[in-house]
C-alpha cells in the first residue's frame, strides 16, 4: 500500500479540492487472480479477490482521510462494503433505479 499512499499524497499535492474520487466501479478483480504474486500474497493473507479489494477500498479511504480528503465512491463501493463504509465517505449514484440513499439511511 505504500505505492497507493505515495500515489494519493502526489494528486492530493497537486490538486487542493476537499474531495478526493476513488472511483470503485466496474473493478475487474480476475487480473488479480492471474498474477502468482498477488494469488500468493492472497492465500498468504487468506483472501479471496474480493477481499483483497475490499481491504484496499477501506486502506484507500483511510488514506484520504489521513491526507484530510473526504472520499468519494462511485455507488458500486456500496454493494461491496455496505454498513462498513465509512460515513464520511460520499457515495456517487450513477446507475438508474439505485437504492443506495434509502439503504444508507439507517446506516
Amino acid at each position: 500500500f505504500r505505492v497507493v499512499e505515495r500515489l494519493v499524497g502526489d494528486v492530493v499535492n497537486t490538486f487542493p479540492d476537499p474531495f478526493l474520487h476513488l472511483g470503485g466501479d466496474e473493478v475487474n478483480t480476475s487480473c488479480w487472480e492471474g498474477s502468482e504474486r498477488i494469488r500468493e500474497w492472497m492465500e498468504l493473507n487468506n483472501m479471496t479477490a474480493g477481499d483483497a479489494f475490499k481491504l484496499f477500498l477501506l486502506r484507500t479511504q483511510a488514506v484520504a482521510a489521513k491526507l484530510h480528503r473526504r472520499p468519494v465512491v462511485w455507488d458500486e463501493v456500496w454493494d461491496v462494503l455496505g454498513a462498513n463504509l465509512s460515513k464520511n465517505v460520499i457515495i456517487q449514484q450513477w446507475r438508474w433505479g439505485g437504492n443506495h440513499i434509502n439503504m444508507t439511511r439507517n446506516v
